[in-house]
């Protein structure tokens, strides 16, 4: 099995590495996700982070930023994610709406995940 994530550095005011954005790739030819559907693009980011790569190897121990669609905000995926180590990117397609504002507010206020 090929696996495939692309992460882009973040990096602090001094420019040291504060974490990377984790992207969805389906190839090694593209840099650029193929998938239209960011549900599905969002748990593979996930699932080979988690499951497949490790978080570690992957971020060398600072935050992972990965982008939430609405349906993947609104699902139990929290359980499995460790919040200290994964910041929640909302999409730029995501209408910030009283619904939305809501699981923000839940989220902070459970220390589940930090929301950006």
């Amino acid at each position: 099995m090929v696996i495939f994530v692309a992460r882009q550095p973040i990096f602090n005011k001094i420019n040291k590495i504060f974490g990377y954005e984790l992207l969805f790739r389906d190839n090694k030819n593209d840099n650029y996700c193929q998938n239209n559907n960011g549900d599905q693009a969002t748990l593979n980011v996930i699932n080979n982070t988690l499951m497949n790569i490790g978080i570690d190897k992957i971020t060398g121990g600072t935050k992972a930023f990965i982008n939430f669609t609405k349906n993947i905000l609104k699902s139990d995926i929290f359980s499995i994610i460790p919040s200290d180590r994964i910041i929640i990117e909302i999409l730029e397609t995501v209408e910030p709406d009283e619904e939305v504002i809501e699981i923000c507010k839940m989220l902070k206020k459970k220390r589940i995940c930090y929301c950006s």
